[in-house]
């Protein structure tokens, strides 16, 4: 496909990143995966027939594997190519990547090539577990154009989603994580005279209510952007992000419906 501008990025992630407080079974995975690793190229060119190589569009949707075989027949990914994707397709294309790069991890690695911004954009379709914030998410990212507002507006979403980053990896089940933090912060200040004005509070991790967070940070970012504390490129910086939430609040109001 063509590509509009000369701003490039990669992109590759651990899929399925794992947690294990036995610290020798963590240790000896490291060390299986370094050794895996040494013998793995990565792949940045003829995607498309490392995929058909090893069955990879077996579990697509034949629309889907249409539309993707003709994005990925340049190994880039483009800007334009993302605006023409509706949320499903381009939550199926994120999901297609993440398969993609666990089909033959002893040998070859895809490395995906992006337009800069893409990847910000693929991702928001599964950063937390509520799918309308997804979309919402998604729609707003993918309505801007410069590529630095995209990466802005992303940073900040996806760092006060906190927890609730699905990217973020946290061990399973989190419940029972979050749990032994919290007896930690009580074991921590058990001897101050008022431990609660110093400990971390992590049963308040998870977030319900996502206009409720919505709000939150548009309440944070107006302030942010109205303080004389901060730089003049920082200040830019909140005034435009303050911006962008005011369309991520449109587009959850109006797909929450």
């Amino acid at each position: 496909m063509q590509v509009s501008n000369n701003q490039i990025s990669s992109y590759s992630y651990n899929t399925n990143p794992t947690y294990s407080q036995n610290t020798n079974n963590s240790f000896d995975s490291y060390l299986d995966d370094t050794k895996n690793l040494a013998n793995t190229k990565l792949l940045t060119s003829d995607i498309l027939s490392f995929i058909d190589k090893n069955d990879g569009f077996s579990s697509v949707l034949p629309e889907n594997e249409k539309l993707f075989r003709k994005i990925l027949a340049d190994d880039m990914i483009s800007m334009q190519e993302v605006k023409n994707l509706t949320y499903e397709q381009a939550k199926a294309l994120n999901e297609f990547q993440k398969i993609s790069m666990n089909l033959d991890t002893s040998t070859y690695i895809p490395v995906y090539k992006y337009e800069e911004g893409v990847s910000d954009i693929l991702l928001a379709t599964t950063i937390t577990y509520d799918e309308k914030f997804n979309q919402s998410f998604f729609e707003t990212l993918n309505a801007m154009n410069n590529y630095k507002e995209i990466n802005d507006f992303f940073d900040e979403v996806s760092d006060s989603l906190g927890y609730n980053n699905r990217y973020m990896v946290v061990p399973e089940p989190k419940e029972e994580y979050f749990a032994q933090l919290t007896a930690m912060e009580i074991e921590k200040y058990k001897d101050y005279e008022n431990p609660e004005a110093y400990m971390i509070d992590y049963t308040n991790w998870e977030i319900k209510d996502f206009d409720g967070f919505i709000q939150s940070m548009l309440k944070d970012y107006k302030e942010r952007s109205q303080s004389p504390l901060y730089p003049l490129e920082q200040s830019l910086r909140y005034k435009s992000v303050f911006q962008s939430l005011l369309g991520l609040e449109k587009n959850y109001n109006a797909i929450k419906k």
